[in-house]
C-alpha cells in the first residue's frame, strides 16, 4: 500500500501561505504513523522542495494507491482541485482523499464536488489514514471507519461516526522529517509541536473548534520527556539548525501541573545544550518574571503574543480573549527587559470598528513600542465554524452584509462590509496602497533564510547581519505605520463624496512605491554581500 502525502502552493500567491520554508507537520506526523504500521508513504511538498506544478503532476502520476492532501485553508483547494483534474485526465485511479481544518469543517461541500475528492479525514488523521489505507486494500468497507466522510458508489455522502482524539500524544512517533534537510538547506528552520488544541476559545479563532469537535479532551500536551528526547534527536540528526519554531498555541500549560511541566521542560531544555534559539508562543497573562527567567535559560529568543486590539471592550467582548490590555503592556515591558524579541499578534480591523477605536489601536501600538506591517493592515477573518461567524449567521451579532454576492467555489467566511463608512473606506484605501509595500516583509524572509544558511560557514558575520536585519526591519515597521497614520488622519477628516480624495490617494501610493524601490535596492545590496 503505497500512500503520497501532499501540500501544494496556494493558487493565487504562489506561495504556502505565509510560511513557505518550514515543513508540514500534519503530513510529518500522518508518514511517521503510517510508515511505523509498515506502509509506504511519500511527502510531496511542493513549495520545500522546490517542485513546478508540472513535476508536482508528474511525481503523483506513479501507482499509489492513496494520494492524501491537506488544506489548511481555502486558498489551497483552488491549486489541489488543479492538480487533481490532470491527474483524472491521465487516468491516475488513486483513493483521493483530503484531510485539515478546511476540509473538517466543509466536507460536504468538497464531497460535493463532482469527480474530485473520494473521501475526507475528519479531524486528527493518523489513525482515520492507517484504517482507510487497510480497508481500501482489503476492499473493506469505508463504512466503519470512525472519522471518515465518504461518496458512496451512488453518490450519497455519508459521514461516519467522529474518532475520539488521540488521548496520548506520547503514543504518537516522532513525525517524519523527510523534507528538512530541503527546509534547512533553504535557509528554513524545523518546528516541533509539543502540545494540540487550545484551551481558550477566542471567538475569531478556530482551533479550539477544531478540537473540540469530536469530543474529549480539546487540550492535550506531551510529557516533557517526550519532548525533550524529540529535541535532542533532532540536534543529532541536524548539527547545523540553529533555530526551532514551537509552534504549540500555547507553549505554557495552565495549572500546577502545567506549570511544573513547563518547568521540567525548560530545564532540560538547558540541561541539553542545543546550541539553537527557541521561537514560541505565549498569553500576555501567563507572563511573570519567573516565568521569563526560565525561558530566557533555555534560549528562547523570541514570543508571539495574541495582543490583537487597543481596547478592552474589542479584546473582551468581541474577541473573547479572556485578558487585558494591561497584561499585554505589561508582559511587553517584562519582555523587554529580558532581552527578549516580541511579536505582537493584531487585528486592526472588524465588522464593527470605528475611526475612534482604530485612532485607540494606534495609540496602544505606539506605546507598547511593538508592531508589525501585518498587524497594521489586517482585519478579522469571521470564518463560518467560528464563534463569531456563527453569531454573525444566526443573526445574534447583526453586521452589515456587502451589497455584490461572494463567487467562491466554496464559502468558508462570512462576508462582510463595516459598518462605519470612513472606517470601511480606510481598510479598503489601506490595502490597495500597502499592495507593494509587501514586497519587503518578503525580501526580509528571504534575507533572514540566507542568514541562516551563513550562520553555519561564518557566525561573526551572520551576526553582522541579523542585528542590521532587526535595525532595519524595525524602521520598516516604524515606516508602514507612519504611512498609515497619514491615511488614516486625511480620511478622519475628509468628506467621502469629496474629489480631493483621489489625488490625494494617487499621491500617497507613490510615496510608498518611492519607498519601497528604495528600500528593497538596500535590501538587495546586503543580500549581494
Amino acid at each position: 500500500m503505497q500512500i503520497q502525502l501532499v501540500r501544494l502552493r496556494d493558487a493565487r500567491t504562489n506561495d504556502v501561505l505565509h510560511f513557505p520554508k518550514v515543513e508540514s507537520l500534519a503530513l510529518g506526523y500522518l508518514a511517521g504513523f503510517l510508515k511505523s504500521k509498515g506502509l509506504e508513504a511519500e511527502i510531496i511538498d511542493e513549495e520545500v522542495m522546490g517542485l513546478q506544478r508540472k513535476q508536482t503532476i508528474e511525481s503523483l502520476q506513479c501507482n499509489s494507491d492513496i494520494i492524501a492532501f491537506t488544506a489548511i485553508a481555502k486558498s489551497q483547494i483552488y491549486s489541489i482541485l488543479e492538480v487533481i483534474k490532470e491527474l483524472k485526465k491521465n487516468g491516475n485511479k488513486a483513493h483521493i482523499t483530503i484531510g485539515g481544518q478546511f476540509a473538517t469543517f466543509l466536507f460536504r461541500e468538497l464531497l460535493s464536488l463532482e469527480n474530485k475528492f473520494d473521501s475526507v479525514v475528519l479531524y486528527e488523521g493518523e489513525e482515520t489514514l492507517f484504517e482507510l489505507a487497510n480497508a481500501l486494500n482489503n476492499e473493506f468497507d469505508l463504512g466503519s471507519i470512525k472519522g471518515l466522510a465518504f461518496k458512496t458508489f451512488n453518490g450519497q455522502i455519508k459521514q461516519n461516526p467522529l474518532r475520539p482524539l488521540i488521548c496520548n500524544l506520547d503514543s504518537l512517533p516522532f513525525p517524519a522529517r523527510d523534507t528538512l534537510p530541503k527546509v534547512i538547506e533553504n535557509g528554513g528552520l524545523p518546528i516541533i509541536s509539543s502540545s494540540r488544541g487550545c484551551y481558550n476559545r477566542c471567538s475569531y479563532c478556530s482551533i479550539s473548534q477544531f478540537y473540540s469537535g469530536p469530543g474529549g479532551s480539546a487540550f492535550r500536551y506531551r510529557s516533557a520527556g517526550n519532548v525533550l528526547a524529540e529535541l535532542k534527536h533532532l540536534k543529532e540528526e541536524f548539527p547545523e539548525i540553529s533555530d526551532i519554531w514551537f509552534v504549540d498555541d500555547n507553549f505554557v500549560v495552565p495549572g500546577k501541573k502545567g506549570l511544573e511541566r513547563t518547568a521540567k521542560l525548560c530545564r532540560g531544555i538547558k540541561d541539553l545544550d542545543l546550541g539553537v534559539d527557541l521561537n514560541i508562543y505565549l498569553r500576555a497573562n501567563q507572563i511573570n518574571g519567573r516565568l521569563l527567567k526560565l525561558l530566557d535559560e533555555c534560549s528562547v529568543r523570541s514570543i508571539f503574543i495574541g495582543a490583537e486590539a487597543g481596547t478592552n471592550y474589542t479584546l473582551q467582548q468581541i474577541f473573547k480573549k479572556n485578558l487585558s490590555i494591561e497584561q499585554t503592556k505589561r508582559a511587553i515591558k517584562l519582555c523587554g527587559q529580558r532581552g527578549i524579541n516580541v511579536d505582537p499578534g493584531f487585528i486592526m480591523f472588524h465588522p464593527w470598528s470605528t475611526l475612534k477605536e482604530i485612532e485607540s489601536n494606534i495609540r496602544f501600538l505606539e506605546e507598547i513600542g511593538q508592531f508589525t506591517l501585518y498587524g497594521i493592515v489586517s482585519f478579522l477573518t469571521a470564518y463560518k465554524f467560528t464563534p463569531i461567524g456563527k453569531e454573525m449567521l444566526s443573526g445574534e451579532r447583526t453586521y452589515k452584509k456587502p451589497i455584490f454576492k461572494s463567487k467562491e467555489l466554496i464559502q468558508d467566511t462570512v462576508p462582510y462590509e463595516i459598518a462605519d463608512e470612513k472606517a470601511e473606506v480606510l481598510l479598503c484605501l489601506t490595502l490597495k496602497a500597502f499592495e507593494e509595500f509587501h514586497k519587503l516583509p518578503e525580501q526580509f524572509a528571504k534575507l533572514k533564510q540566507e542568514i541562516r544558511k551563513i550562520r553555519s560557514i561564518n557566525k561573526e558575520k551572520a551576526m553582522a547581519l541579523d542585528k542590521e536585519w532587526t535595525i532595519r526591519v524595525n524602521a520598516m515597521n516604524r515606516q508602514g505605520m507612519a504611512f498609515f497614520k497619514e491615511l488614516f488622519r486625511f480620511i478622519k477628516k475628509a468628506d467621502l463624496n469629496d474629489k480631493s480624495i483621489k489625488p490625494f490617494f494617487g499621491h500617497f501610493k507613490l510615496k510608498i512605491r518611492s519607498y519601497v524601490a528604495k528600500e528593497s535596492g538596500e535590501i538587495e545590496n546586503l543580500t549581494k554581500n
